[in-house]
């Protein structure tokens, strides 16, 4: 009986004190649903732009901006941005055509003429969300193309005009993820007050011809998931009761 009984309690307390499971906690940035296109051609110099809305877009709305920057003498469109389905979900594909280089921009601020930027769009949204946050582009196999190298930036700004900015020399192999502590810049940035969001890709120092696809950005933290209570207050009666019934026993 001895050792029933404080089996019992030992169980109950093992239980109580168990390591709480981790969980996963997301903020989309973008699902790219809907459609968007932006162009440029050879030797133009312009760089193109448009503003879409949709409810899957943090801010309701995007801003995307191409330009060629390099050709090799094609007349059509050389450098393309576009949001359209593919496999019947949402994607962003960057593309250039043979001999073509260029660079497009994805900005989120709110709605404004996508011209400019407006540090403060987003009103202030909070990006703490969690433990160890970070940025999630969710690239599909084979999404980018094999062996090709490309110029990546992103930037943040928090509605007190803050920014910290990331850079890096995309190639394959390369993580899907950014963690806030790798942006760096502005002492005092706060990711609970963002104002306004800025990503780069650029082939114009890289290569020809490379494409590439995204599906979606998302922000990803860890976070802690409670034990039930209900479950908890069960277990810790029993243990109560366990060591309550071991006093008796050893008073008799």
């Amino acid at each position: 009986m001895y050792t029933k009984l404080l089996g019992s309690a030992a169980a109950a307390s093992v239980t109580l004190f168990a390591l709480p499971a981790l969980a996963l906690t997301t903020l989309t940035i973008d699902n790219f649903d809907g459609n968007q296109r932006v162009t440029d051609v050879p030797g133009t110099g312009n760089v193109n732009m448009s503003q879409a809305a949709d409810d899957g877009i943090i801010g309701g709305f995007r801003d995307l901006s191409v330009m060629n920057t390099v050709s090799g003498g094609d007349s059509t469109d050389a450098t393309e941005l576009r949001v359209t389905p593919i496999a019947g979900e949402g994607a962003l594909t960057f593309s250039n055509i043979r001999g073509a280089r260029g660079e497009g921009t994805i900005t989120y601020d709110g709605n404004d003429d996508p011209t400019t930027l407006d540090t403060a769009g987003l009103g202030g949204i909070n990006f703490l969300i969690g433990d160890n946050p970070r940025f999630f582009f969710d690239v599909p196999p084979n999404g980018f193309d094999n062996d090709a190298n490309a110029f990546f930036s992103a930037d943040v700004y928090d509605t007190s005009g803050n920014r910290v900015s990331y850079r890096e020399n995309l190639s394959a192999g390369f993580s899907p993820f950014l963690a806030f502590d790798q942006l760096t810049g502005d002492a005092g940035f706060d990711f609970g007050s963002v104002g306004a969001l800025r990503f780069m890709i650029s082939t114009t120092d890289t290569e020809d011809n490379i494409d590439g696809q995204i599906n979606g950005i998302e922000i990803q933290a860890d976070d802690v998931a409670p034990i039930p209570l209900p479950a908890s207050g069960v277990l810790l009666l029993a243990g109560l009761g366990g060591f309550g019934a071991l006093r008796r026993f050893r008073k008799a």
